[in-house]
This record gives C-alpha cells, sequence and structure tokens, in this order.
C-alpha cells in the first residue's frame, strides 16, 4: 500500500490518530466471513517513534533557548516565538502586526514525550498531540493577537519543529528562540541540550 505525502504528513503531525486508536484495515483477498484485519499503529504506520529514555537527563536545555523573545507581543512582527522558562516548560506563541487572518501551523516532535499545558487561541484553532505522546499539531488561525502552545518536555534531548505561514514553510527570519531571538539554520530547525540547530 503507498500512502499518500498528505497522509503521512498527518500521521507524523498526530492529526490522523491511526495508533492506539481503532483504525482498522480488512486485508484484501480474505475468503473468510469475517475479513482478518491489521491494527495500524505508529510503527506499522511507517512513522518512526524513538522509545522514551529510561532514565532522564538532568542536562539543561541550552541559554539560547531561555527567556522570552523581545518581539513576542499583540501585532508584533510575523512570526513564531519559541522559548523555555525552566526544567521542563516550553512556550511557542505567533502573533502578526495586522488584523487580516493568518494561518500559522506546524508540528513539533520529541525523543521524550510531550504535554500540553494550556493554549492560548482564538475560535477555529486546532491542537492535537500524536504518537505515543512525542508529536503535537496545531493551526492557529491569527488576527494579529497572541496564539500559542504551552507544554513540557519529559526525559527529552531534542525537539524538531516545522513551522508553516499559511501553507509555506516559515522563513528562518520568522523563527525567534530565547531571549535573545536566534533565529534557527533552517527549516525544519531542532533544538537540542546543545542549541538551537
Amino acid at each position: 500500500m503507498k500512502l499518500s505525502k498528505p497522509l503521512i504528513a498527518a500521521v507524523a503531525a498526530g492529526t490522523l490518530a491511526l495508533g492506539g486508536l481503532g483504525a482498522w484495515l480488512a486485508l484484501p483477498g480474505s475468503t473468510s466471513s469475517a475479513a482478518p484485519t491489521v491494527q495500524l499503529n505508529a510503527t506499522n504506520a511507517g512513522v518512526d517513534v524513538a522509545a522514551t529514555p529510561t532514565t532522564c537527563d538532568t542536562q539543561s536545555w541550552p541559554a539560547s533557548a531561555q527567556g522570552q523573545p523581545a518581539g513576542d507581543v499583540v501585532e508584533g512582527a510575523k512570526g513564531f516565538y519559541l522559548w523555555h522558562t525552566d526544567s521542563s516548560h516550553w512556550h511557542l506563541e505567533v502573533t502578526h502586526p495586522t488584523t487580516d487572518h493568518v494561518v500559522f501551523s506546524g508540528y513539533f516532535t520529541s525523543d521524550g514525550t510531550l504535554t500540553f499545558n494550556r493554549v492560548d487561541d482564538e475560535r477555529n484553532d486546532i491542537t492535537g498531540e500524536g504518537p505515543h505522546d512525542h508529536t503535537m499539531s496545531f493551526v492557529f488561525n491569527n488576527f494579529g493577537g497572541l496564539d500559542g502552545v504551552h507544554f513540557e518536555t519529559n526525559c527529552a534531548d531534542w525537539l524538531q519543529f516545522h513551522l508553516f505561514i499559511d501553507g509555506t514553510p516559515a522563513g528562518v527570519e520568522q523563527v525567534n528562540v530565547g531571549g535573545a531571538s536566534v533565529h534557527p539554520l533552517e527549516m525544519p530547525f531542532s533544538v537540542d541540550r546543545t542549541g538551537v540547530h
């Protein structure tokens, strides 16, 4: 079976919940009256889900990710604002300088587990958690206010972000990480215990 790119992206983003929720496919060519079934999960659906480490790294997240970026204000520069505040709390917010409709979307993954703490959103925004709590996805319909998610990591050594503005990958200059508003080197980008990449 060949999976389409949108289906693979939906599974990776956690917007198509297959694992553990009873998504079943009948196997072709079955002759019995009750068709055999196979349950799709994150492993056999082609999603590479890293196992959560059994021991946690207590090393700090990098200094470059610490502190809220200065431009993270209502109707600030169009973009994503990502920062870390303490041992496990992260914040990802979006805004732009007009009251026009802009769609900020994306997903992020981790080798540890992710948990939503709070969502700052307007109507028609969507957030979701994906396979084994290793992925979070979002769609924010932004009208110049602040939309965002506040989340925690558990036993995570890295995070990888795939961010889009109106369906196009965000430019690295539209992503501001930490109090110094560090821009990543490329999109998608990652943050690990050594820095923003």
